[in-house]
């Protein structure tokens, strides 16, 4: 997410060089970085701008996934999802990818079917003597059918 740090910090630049500032700087660098190192893009926006697209992304997340059911009276759709491991034993879960807050989809694994409303989801699994794993994958359901997960 794009985002005016300066701005969001509420700082002028003023001629000396403040705490601030060379944090600010540092942000920048590692964001720079990290963009370059993929195909992503570095731009500085205005808190304004932030918040715009913050709003349209929060209107739009809300009208796909509370709204049908609120007004029509049927229930949000479900899709089926298998998440696959390379390890058996483990129990699977799902997060929104907003933030990790897991629950359980199911086990035992290698493999685990269920459904779930539309939405980009992380997984993770644990098990008997296997603490929480994460794996790094984002997937888009309904467009994924099948998670191939790497952690195990």
């Amino acid at each position: 997410m794009p985002v005016d740090l300066t701005a969001a910090v509420g700082t002028e630049i003023p001629e000396a060089r403040t705490d601030v500032e060379n944090w600010l700087d540092g942000a920048r660098s590692v964001v720079r970085g990290l963009a370059g190192a993929s195909s992503m893009e570095y731009e500085e926006l205005a808190v304004p701008q932030v918040w715009g697209i913050v709003e349209a992304a929060t209107n739009a997340f809300v009208s796909v996934r509370f709204l049908p059911s609120l007004f029509s009276g049927t229930k949000v759709p479900t899709y089926p999802i298998r998440v696959h491991t390379t390890a058996s034993a483990l129990r699977v879960h799902y997060s929104l990818n907003i933030t990790w807050n897991p629950v359980v989809f199911g086990a035992p694994s290698p493999t685990v079917a269920g459904k779930l409303q539309a939405g980009r989801y992380q997984f993770g699994v644990d098990g008997k003597g296997v603490a929480m794993m994460k794996d790094t994958g984002v997937f888009d359901v309904p467009q994924v059918q099948d998670a191939y997960l790497t952690v195990a």
